[in-house]
């Protein structure tokens, strides 16, 4: 929700199309969104060599490895300005829902619900806007599913 109040292109264009624009900002959403930050506890089942040159590092087999899917999904190698909000971004090859063995059951259900979501909320509530400056919220941090404290909006008339 956050992401869309803050770009308000984006949610414009979900406000005027909202079954067209709202697969792109749903995978942008699933990238950008940290549930947390935390990451995902593995262990190695080989030694695995990460990086090259001075930066390789051997990762021995049994040892703790955490995987943080947000930097992943930041890393300016697989994503062209990654920090950025793009719904128009092809491909997303993003890590929210994992990889391999370990993808999410439930993805096919959280997209469903996004799409069903916020087409519906931005379809009744086109003028929804922050009511404060971003810069003003807070995070749960005790939390493993972060989150905001609170979202204060607002909703200006239709046009």
């Amino acid at each position: 929700m956050l992401l869309l109040l803050v770009n308000p292109e984006a949610r414009d264009r979900l406000v005027a199309d909202p079954d067209g624009e709202v697969d792109g900002i749903v995978e942008e959403v699933l990238r950008l969104a940290e549930p947390g930050g935390m990451g995902l506890l593995r262990y190695a089942h080989a030694d695995v060599v990460v990086g090259e040159g001075d930066d390789q590092v051997t990762i021995p087999a049994g040892d703790a490895v955490v995987i943080v899917t947000s930097a992943a999904n930041r890393d300016e190698g697989a994503f062209g300005d990654a920090d950025a909000f793009d719904p128009d971004r092809a491909p997303n090859p993003h890590l929210s829902f994992g990889h391999g063995p370990h993808f999410c059951i439930g993805a096919s259900l959280a997209r469903t619900e996004l799409r069903v979501g916020l087409g519906t909320l931005f379809r009744r509530l086109p003028g929804l806007r922050t009511a404060v400056e971003p810069s003003a919220l807070t995070l749960h941090t005790e939390r493993l599913t972060g989150g905001l404290d609170e979202l204060p909006v607002r909703c200006a008339p239709r046009t």
